[in-house]
């Protein structure tokens, strides 16, 4: 059985859903509401190439020689710029052969921003080439966490 949620909750979580930007419209509307149910639609972009860049859950697939390569790029290059740097998550492309990635640094406070305690997050995404825009895009389906130390 499923949980239902409160009127409030509803609405409450509606709020969350953006506008469609440049558009008169909203990016959902409510097609139907009896007072018991409610019936909402969302707008999709059909053209949008967003739509399929979500966590898939799954590691990212990488040979051996890849792995070691990130950790090589990532020791003597990334941390060390991110160490040297003021800012809390940093973005760094590299390549290995065809294959382009991005390397995501940056700095888990376990929620509490206060706390001495803390660590840096290195999360690996391949990148997909854009033709329309000529430059590569950072694919979120499949990631990698190079380190939680």
């Amino acid at each position: 059985m499923s949980k239902s949620m409160t009127r409030k909750e509803f609405w409450e979580w509606m709020a969350l859903c953006p506008a469609k930007e440049g558009k008169e419209e909203a990016g959902w509307f409510v097609a139907e509401d009896n007072g018991t149910e409610i019936r909402v639609f969302f707008w999709f972009d059909e053209n949008d190439d967003d739509e399929d860049n979500y966590d898939s859950g799954f590691d990212l697939v990488l040979s051996d020689y890849e792995r070691r390569d990130l950790i090589a790029h990532y020791e003597t290059d990334a941390l060390p710029n991110y160490l040297s740097s003021n800012d809390d998550d940093m973005w760094y492309g590299y390549q290995i052969g065809d294959r382009m990635f991005d390397l995501n640094v940056w700095t888990d406070y376990g929620g509490l921003p206060d706390l001495e305690i803390k660590k840096i997050v290195c999360t690996v995404y391949e990148c997909d080439w854009d033709g329309k825009q000529n430059n590569w895009k950072t694919n979120c389906r499949h990631s990698w966490t190079l380190t939680d130390n």
